[in-house]
């Protein structure tokens, strides 16, 4: 399990709304397949908590490569997502599209079994209203 939450900079060509700076937060849950590879579902948002609302998210499949024993990790993965924003008062949601993300990271044992460190990921979705391209600096926190 991975948790991850931390400040992301995206473009949701979906809305009218220039690139933005939000806060992203997700969880990914899966196990181990041979030593040093994992397959997990996952569940990303990412908000920039202003007037215009704009929210994404997306949930989906991927795997995980650790290199052992340094700690460092990198995930692939694809899945379904959608967006929305806010206009006048007006909700607008985009229909679902098809959403790529890639990571990499390091952690640091820090008791147990819990790793924790920082890590970078990139979105970017393919929506019938735009596309969406986003940034992410996070921490996480995995547990092994």
């Amino acid at each position: 399990m991975r948790l991850h939450a931390g400040p992301a900079w995206f473009r949701a060509k979906f809305s009218p709304y220039p690139a933005s700076g939000g806060t992203a937060f997700g969880l990914m849950i899966g196990g181990t397949l041979v030593q040093g590879l994992a397959l997990s579902g996952h569940l990303h948002f990412i908000g920039d908590g202003s007037a215009e609302d704009i929210f994404m998210g997306q949930f989906g499949a991927g795997f995980t490569y650790y290199l052992l024993p340094a700690e460092v990790y990198a995930s692939v993965m694809i899945g379904s997502g959608s967006g929305s924003y806010e206009l006048l008062g007006e909700r607008f949601e985009t229909a679902n599209g098809v959403t790529y993300n890639a990571a990499i990271g390091k952690e640091w044992r820090v008791g147990g079994a819990w790793g924790l460190g920082p890590g970078f990921q990139f979105w970017y979705s393919d929506l019938p209203e735009g596309s969406y391209r986003a940034g992410v600096f996070a921490l996480t926190a995995t547990l092994h």
